[in-house]
């Protein structure tokens, strides 16, 4: 599966691509919601994996626009958040997002939650 990373922390990253790389996946990966829009519109992924508190930026802020972007739409997003709050899972949800990952990510659990897309 093509996944899109956007995580403002470099070992996320890299920890995404060692437990999902091994496994046949391929892990490209943005800095910003611009460069994922970018990236989105001219390349889509299968799924975009999101953090949810970026340094400038939010995952919520990536999700207003994506709702008015049917592109944008078409591809599914995971947050990926240390935040365990429920108003944080809740408001994602409501906002579009398709799934909620916890940090820090266990390998079970990203390959679970990833072949439910795949069935």
């Amino acid at each position: 599966m093509n996944i899109l990373v956007l995580d403002d922390d470099k070992l996320v990253i890299k920890l995404v691509k060692g437990l999902l790389e091994p496994e046949g996946h391929v892990i490209s990966s943005v800095n910003t919601i611009a460069g994922a829009i970018k990236v989105i519109k001219s390349n889509p992924p299968e799924l975009f994996l999101l953090d949810l508190n970026l340094e400038l930026e939010t995952a919520y802020d990536f999700l207003k626009i994506r709702s008015s972007d049917e592109i944008l739409k078409s591809v599914p997003v995971y947050i990926i958040s240390a935040s365990a709050q429920e108003m944080d899972i809740i408001t994602t949800a409501v906002r579009g997002a398709e799934n909620y990952i916890l940090k820090p990510l266990n390998k079970k659990v990203l390959l679970k939650k990833i072949s439910q897309l795949e069935a």
